[in-house]
């Protein structure tokens, strides 16, 4: 559905997701599943670090994170017709502060120097685009999770009551 005013859209939300709703053996099944029972097109990996930390072993790197060739989330992602785009600059760069005092900081201040504005920028071209946007993150609960914020910060400053923000999870 397509929405008219001063920025066309081609959705009326971006959609959020938390990969952490899910067991880790369930994990990629869950995800790939929801996307495609909402016709996802475009997955914005909002994870300031996507990559496993751990080395090739037991505890990493995993199905959901991202990894070269014909491996990891992009791989997968591909498979089922959902490309993916990881927009670094909608990290939250103070990841263990359950404030988000510092995105939040970065969000009201709105210059471009602030990385989360930059990538503000990027992902309001995916969204008046056709694609229809799911914002990722580990966060198993949006109400506490950064995408939220990231969200509703694209939506308050570019597209107002026209988009609305829901969680997938």
């Amino acid at each position: 559905m397509v929405i008219s005013g001063p920025f066309a859209v081609s959705q009326s939300r971006p959609d959020t997701i938390g990969y952490s709703r899910w067991a880790p053996a369930a994990r990629l099944k869950g995800l790939l599943e929801t996307l495609q029972a909402h016709d996802v097109s475009l997955l914005v990996d909002t994870r300031l670090q996507p990559c496993s930390s751990q080395l090739k072993g037991r505890y990493g790197p995993k199905d959901w994170t991202l990894q070269s060739g014909a491996a990891g989330l992009a791989h997968h992602l591909g498979r089922i017709g959902v490309e993916y785009l990881w927009l670094s600059e909608l990290g939250n760069p103070q990841r263990h502060d359950p404030d988000m005092a510092v995105l939040r900081a970065h969000l009201e201040d709105g210059g471009m120097r602030w990385p989360v504005n930059r990538g503000l920028e990027l992902l309001r071209g995916r969204i008046e685009g056709d694609d229809v946007v799911c914002l990722l993150c580990t966060c198993r609960d949006a109400a506490t999770c950064h995408r939220t914020v990231i969200g509703e910060a694209v939506r308050a400053r570019y597209f107002g009551e026209r988009l609305d923000v829901r969680s997938l999870t």
